[in-house]
């Protein structure tokens, strides 16, 4: 019996080794596992939600077991091809870290073991929704695809109704209809990622839980706005600022300009001696980065390379930028929320951006009804963090109130919404441009907005260019303002 038993384990283990084997080098990624002599054991991967297998050393003869790996935890798979295009500029290719572009590790593929892992970790049957900090790790999600996804919230946008519709201004073809909240300032798979036919919501389902907690937030806005100054609890002013953070970096602008924004990121890291981006984002070897830095040097640029890859950088920036953007929000910014003698519409950019020289300092402005504006202000120059949670409460004079009216209908891409129609909004748009206000423009919106029904299936790559065409590339996507 013994020895039968010691045979079937022994078949066991062959067939385990032989399941677990590698096929291709390009997956031979996992770091090395040291035992007791200090000799590194290279384990093959498996799409498993654990690492079973039990090794011995060949120096030591000490068995080393593998740690139990978690689907959440990344795979990377790099692979580097350097070749010389005809004018001689060199193109990197890498098979990016589904983990950076916010997919849960593992085989993606097998949906019904990743369901069954996330319902072990849940206790439940319903998957796992989690998107970022502060609401948790990134998973991959068998959800609807190309659901209607809204990039100014219904809870915000049912606050500018009246008898439940809006009054939406259509800005290319300079007309008003009458829209529920359902049919504005969204689009189908906004935000959703689609990377070889899987679909990833979980961008969509932590702005939702962002969104929950903001009728008690613009209850507390509401009685601010009747006091000089309130001190908010830490839960709403949190709130408050995680909302602002998901508003400027979700906005159809921010998406458009997301692959600008990481080019120009890049280019003044290299500048600067930095490499994190090319280090710890796309996760390139050394060879690779010296490579581009000699490039760099000699007075190359750097450019994306990949095609449908707009919406994999727009996720890829958001995860890089708005854990930055809540701090700026919630420790250097002065808030007031503000009383309007007229009313306010409200924009597809929902966050108005005006740069004030005189201040030293930009505003942020955000309608949060048609009468009260939430305003915010970060001066210029060295900052100091502010643990306070305070914000102050003032009535707009009718100039400054104009002067957000004009600005908030010349911030418009596609769309305006407001409680009525504005007889003159192109007129409100020439004001604001004649008072010195501008903003970059969008060479694409359409494509922007629906940047998330592409399905990203190739690598993402950089390529090296000249300055022209690293200016074509960025002007592709946004462009200067009108002077």
């Amino acid at each position: 019996m013994a020895e039968r038993a010691c045979r079937a384990e022994a078949q066991r283990r062959r067939e385990r080794q032989h399941r677990f084997r590698v096929e291709d080098e390009l997956w031979d990624f996992n770091p090395p596992r040291a035992c007791e002599s200090g000799v590194a054991l290279r384990f093959p991967p498996q799409s498993k939600t654990r690492w079973r297998e039990v090794r011995g050393c060949p120096v030591c003869g000490t068995a080393t077991r593998e740690r139990q790996r978690r689907r959440r935890e990344i795979i990377v798979v790099r692979r580097l091809e350097l070749d010389s295009s005809s004018v001689g500029a060199a193109s990197a290719k890498i098979c990016r870290s589904y983990g950076a572009l916010g997919l849960r590790a593992g085989d993606s593929t097998n949906m019904p073991r990743l369901r069954r892992w996330e319902k072990s970790q849940s206790g439940s049957d319903q998957p796992v929704a989690e998107g970022w900090n502060p609401v948790g790790i990134p998973s991959i999600l068998m959800t609807m695809m190309n659901a209607n996804e809204h990039y100014v919230s219904q809870v915000l946008l049912r606050r500018f109704t009246r008898e439940g519709h809006l009054q939406c201004y259509n800005v290319q073809k300079e007309m008003w209809a009458r829209l529920s909240p359902k049919k504005v300032f969204s689009e189908y798979g906004y935000n959703q990622l689609l990377v070889n036919g899987q679909v990833d919501h979980t961008l969509e389902q932590a702005f939702q839980k962002v969104e929950t907690p903001l009728p008690k937030t613009f209850e507390a806005l509401e009685l601010a706005a009747k006091q000089p100054s309130t001190e908010l609890s830490a839960a709403v002013f949190e709130n408050l600022c995680w909302y602002c953070a998901f508003l400027k970096r979700i906005s159809p602008f921010a998406k458009a300009a997301a692959p600008a924004d990481f080019v120009i990121q890049l280019d003044k890291d290299l500048e600067q001696g930095r490499d994190e981006v090319l280090r710890e984002v796309l996760i390139m070897p050394e060879y690779a980065i010296q490579f581009f830095r000699r490039e760099h040097a000699l007075g190359k640029k750097i450019i994306i390379y990949s095609q449908n890859f707009l919406q994999a950088v727009y996720r890829l920036q958001f995860r890089r930028k708005y854990g930055f953007d809540f701090s700026t929000f919630r420790h250097n910014t002065i808030w007031t929320i503000c009383n309007s003698p007229i009313e306010l519409p409200i924009a597809d950019v929902p966050i108005t951006e005006i740069p004030v020289s005189v201040h030293k300092s930009i505003f942020y402005g955000l309608p949060i009804a048609p009468n009260l504006l939430l305003k915010g202000q970060i001066k210029w120059g060295a900052q100091q963090a502010s643990p306070k949670t305070l914000i102050k409460g003032d009535t707009l004079s009718h100039e400054e109130a104009e002067l957000w009216f004009e600005a908030i209908c010349l911030s418009a891409v596609n769309e305006l919404v407001s409680r009525e129609i504005i007889s003159d909004v192109q007129a409100a748009r020439t004001r604001a441009k004649d008072k010195g206000i501008a903003f970059t423009k969008i060479t694409n919106p359409d494509a922007a907005i629906k940047a998330g029904m592409e399905n990203f299936t190739s690598d993402f790559g950089l390529v090296v260019v000249s300055p022209e065409v690293y200016v074509k590339f960025i002007h592709s996507f946004i462009k200067p303002p009108d002077k």
